[in-house]
């Protein structure tokens, strides 16, 4: 009678005792997620939601013929982008254009029951062009997971590499005789989004910056500009399957992040 364990049909369940997939189904409000998905990620204690919530666009959303369309990367999104329970399709498909696809993850009913049934802290990663309605919306909803499950709030992803939108984006507001003039800005954009998570929710949360692991220098100027509980720093880890520098030099990850 365990709802995370799935097997091919009763004989398996000692004493027959068993819930069947299809009537559980039918007679439950609460959306039912595939056992081995959710026996598998419990071994993690964290799990970020950026791809799965889609708010990471690549910069090809707004490229166009070797420019960008300003329209289009200037665009906000708001809590209108979230997907609805009662939709054909969540996430948008193949002809959904790219800059709606943005935010279009799981409905927000989902996500709360997905977070909970994994009774794994979430990370969650705002979309560099969401609105405070957007944030509101999504803070309200997180404030429902389990009392003891900690959020952990980051302003996009990645805003220092340029193969994301958000970096293109950032670089409209960027004083560009500073040499960190986009880290600042990144700054900017993530203290207002951390403010607003602070206003809005009841719940506490962590709020979390980013850097890159080849460059410790970004992580001080980010951590002297701004206030956060976590640093991020976008490390890779692998399993070495194949020859890899991380893998022969096992001091090396520490190094490099090391600020």
């Amino acid at each position: 009678n365990n709802i995370q364990q799935h097997v091919i049909n009763n004989s398996y369940c000692k004493d027959n005792n068993y819930i069947d997939f299809k009537d559980h189904y039918l007679n439950n409000d609460t959306p039912l997620f595939n056992p081995n998905y959710i026996r598998y990620y419990r071994q993690f204690t964290h799990i970020r939601y950026m791809n799965l919530q889609q708010t990471s666009p690549s910069v090809n959303t707004c490229y166009r013929e070797g420019n960008f369309n300003q329209t289009c990367l200037n665009k906000k999104i708001s809590n209108s982008q979230f997907p609805k329970l009662t939709d054909i399709t969540w996430g948008g498909t193949h002809k959904t254009n790219r800059l709606d696809r943005i935010g279009q993850g799981l409905p927000l009913e989902v996500l709360v029951n997905l977070i909970n049934a994994l009774d794994i802290h979430p990370w969650m990663v705002i979309p560099h062009n969401a609105d405070d309605d957007y944030i509101i919306a999504l803070a309200r909803a997180l404030d429902r997971i389990s009392p003891h499950l900690t959020t952990y709030v980051e302003y996009s992803n990645e805003t220092w590499n340029g193969t994301y939108l958000a970096h293109h984006y950032l670089k409209l507001k960027t004083d560009n005789s500073d040499k960190y003039g986009l880290a600042k800005a990144y700054v900017i954009e993530t203290t207002r989004v951390h403010n607003l998570w602070r206003k809005t929710a009841n719940k506490p949360f962590k709020r979390v910056i980013s850097g890159y692991q080849g460059d410790p220098s970004l992580s001080k100027v980010l951590l002297e500009n701004g206030v956060s509980d976590v640093l991020a720093i976008g490390g890779y880890y692998y399993g070495c399957f194949k020859v890899n520098i991380l893998c022969k030099e096992q001091d090396l990850l520490t190094n490099e992040t090391t600020v």
